[in-house]
């Protein structure tokens, strides 16, 4: 999925010991499940979902992630 930022694809990975792994953290990582699952969608809408979100609410894809987790922020097909 792909928005004036620029392509999710496109994300830097981060190399580590065991191979490559996300740039996100575990929160968001978990948040991302989460939506995917709520609104059934690729992992990759997941996340584009939440910096649409955090975008539209001036806050940081954190901040989402945790509303998400603490079930404070739902999303549907909207988002």
């Amino acid at each position: 999925m792909c928005n004036e930022m620029g392509c999710l694809r496109d994300l830097p990975r981060v190399e580590k010991d065991d191979g490559w792994t996300s740039p996100y953290s575990p929160e968001v990582q978990q948040a991302s499940g989460m939506i995917a699952a709520q609104v059934k969608c690729p992992i990759e809408d997941a996340i584009s979902k939440m910096w649409d979100r955090a975008d539209a609410d001036n806050v940081s894809i954190d901040d989402i992630a945790a509303g998400v987790l603490n079930r404070t922020i739902q999303f549907t097909d909207s988002y």
